[in-house]
């Protein structure tokens, strides 16, 4: 990366997603040649006068945020890993990748006309991901947004199909959310990179920023194609779902298992919609939304284990919250005689001024329980709520 001017005084440098327990997958980082280790908090500290700042992106072999295929070209970069960013930086600068050019990147002003640079996201915003290397582009138009689909081997009778399947999730995302953004979203662009992964890895798994999605899907699952196609596809609804909110509600600082909880249910509501086979979104929907599964432990108490990195915290709010929403959705269907559901409360929930509690909304609870007590009370006692610590709200 060349600093453009030199820096004049000790600046300070990051990897972002660290803060958010992710893996840095930087090392080897240099000041003009000088090799430099990170401090006791993983930052790094660059002297000044410095003129190049270099590092190596430690890539893994078709996992991780920041990947490679070892059997073509093709990179895929997570900027929260395995980007440098100085701390306090007055303005996100542009990223400048030269495939010409083995192993260089630049990092400052964008050259007029270039279109390989890109803007960084600001600090507080989410990440970006980018594809290199061997890909193609399939570009739709849904709604006002261009949906750069970064695919391998276009000409594969899988995209006729996936593409427009996709488009039609899309459409039903804008579907909910223009009823609280008539003014049209600011979502106006997004690169969605379908992943290749092999049904060996045992998962399909998503990541969503700001305007790029990653999304795996299993190619070599021939005899279960139709179910895995279904699960990449619930997995993209769920990641559009964090890009719809972060740009209808950009404010907002909904805590974690609300987030996440309420954007697989959202998810999962979404693909009953779709055109994707109803066998194979009622078995994705089972693995998630599982009424008669014991619940160990409240929501709440799910929070603050995500909170010291628990790895189960992150599908408990996937399964225990998806199942505990559907649930409070049917209620409030069934009450307000199908006018009324969780996702109607969308702008109650997202920019509510929560300011690091967990709780829900109170005056929100207090409607629901106006429209269905005391079925709610019992469902926030069993999936929400510790036992021995239920707010007064719910009384």
């Amino acid at each position: 990366m060349r600093l453009q001017p030199p820096t004049e005084s000790m600046t300070e440098w990051v990897v972002r997603g660290s803060k958010w327990g992710k893996e840095v997958q930087v090392a080897e980082v240099r000041t003009d040649g000088t090799l430099i280790l990170a401090d006791q908090q993983g930052h790094w500290q660059v002297p000044p006068h410095t003129r190049c700042l270099s590092w190596k992106v430690v890539l893994k072999e078709g996992a991780g945020e920041s990947s490679y295929d070892p059997e073509e070209p093709r990179w895929i970069l997570s900027e929260a890993t395995s980007m440098l960013r100085r701390k306090g930086e007055p303005k996100p600068p542009w990223i400048t990748f030269h495939p010409e050019a083995e192993n260089h990147s630049s990092m400052g002003a964008r050259s007029s006309g270039d279109d390989h640079a890109w803007r960084l996201p600001s600090m507080d915003a989410p990440p970006e991901f980018w594809a290199l290397g061997a890909l193609h582009t399939i570009r739709r138009n849904v709604q006002g947004i261009t949906l750069e689909h970064v695919v391998e081997e276009p000409a594969h009778p899988r995209w006729k199909q996936w593409i427009p399947d996709h488009t039609a999730l899309v459409e039903l995302l804008c579907q909910l959310f223009e009823p609280h953004n008539p003014s049209g979203s600011q979502l106006k662009k997004v690169a969605v990179i379908w992943k290749k992964v092999s049904v060996q890895q045992g998962r399909i798994s998503g990541l969503s920023g700001g305007h790029s999605l990653l999304v795996d899907y299993i190619h070599d699952g021939s005899s279960r194609e139709p179910f895995f196609k279904t699960f990449s596809m619930t997995v993209a609804a769920h990641e559009h779902f964090h890009q719809f909110c972060d740009a209808t509600f950009p404010a907002h600082d909904c805590p974690p298992w609300i987030y996440e909880s309420l954007a697989q249910f959202a998810a999962l509501k979404i693909m009953q919609g779709s055109p994707l086979p109803p066998e194979e979104v009622h078995a994705v929907r089972s693995r998630f939304i599982q009424p008669y599964r014991p619940v160990e432990k409240g929501l709440i108490t799910w929070a603050e284990r995500a909170s010291k990195q628990d790895p189960a915290a992150t599908m408990a709010f996937y399964q225990q919250g998806s199942t505990f929403w559907s649930a409070l959705d049917k209620l409030l269907l069934k009450a307000s005689g199908g006018t009324a559901g969780v996702l109607d409360a969308l702008p109650s929930l997202m920019q509510h001024p929560y300011e690091g509690t967990q709780n829900l909304p109170p005056g929100l609870v207090q409607n629901w329980r106006r429209w269905g007590s005391p079925e709610v009370d019992v469902l926030l006692r069993r999936y929400v709520y510790p036992k021995v610590d239920i707010p007064n709200t719910v009384h």
